[in-house]
C-alpha cells in the first residue's frame, strides 16, 4: 500500500485505480476472515491483523523492487498489471494460514 501511495505523484492516472483495488481487496479479505468464528475472538483478530501486516510488507517490498527498482517508476506496460495480482494472492495466503492457525488454536482451548 505504501508503494501505491508513493506512486500517486509518479504514475499518471493509474495509482488511484490501484488504491481502489487495494481497498476492495482489504474489504473482501476482512469479510471472508470474519465468516469464521475462530477469527472473531480477540486473539483471532490479532492474528488476522498480524498476517495482514506481514502480507502487506512482503507485497510492498516486492512491488517497490518491481516498479521502482532504480528509484523512479518503470512502466512495464500491460505486463505490469500482472505484478498487481500479487496483493490478492498474498491476502489469500495470509487468510488461509491465519484462519487455520485460529481454528487449531480454538480447538486446543
Amino acid at each position: 500500500m505504501f508503494t501505491a501511495f508513493y506512486s500517486i505523484g509518479r504514475v499518471i492516472g493509474f495509482a488511484e485505480i490501484w488504491l481502489y483495488g487495494i481497498f476492495i481487496c482489504l474489504l473482501v479479505f476482512t469479510a471472508i476472515c470474519l465468516l469464521f468464528k475462530a477469527n472473531r475472538t480477540k486473539k483471532g483478530i490479532i492474528i488476522i491483523l498480524l498476517s495482514l501486516l506481514a502480507a502487506e510488507i512482503i507485497c510492498d517490498v516486492i512491488w517497490f523492487l518491481i516498479y521502482f527498482s532504480d528509484g523512479s517508476y518503470y512502466n512495464y506496460g500491460l505486463k505490469g498489471v500482472f505484478g498487481l495480482l500479487l496483493w490478492p494472492a498474498m491476502l489469500i495466503l495470509a487468510g488461509v494460514i491465519s484462519t487455520k492457525l485460529n481454528i487449531t488454536r480454538s480447538k486446543m482451548n
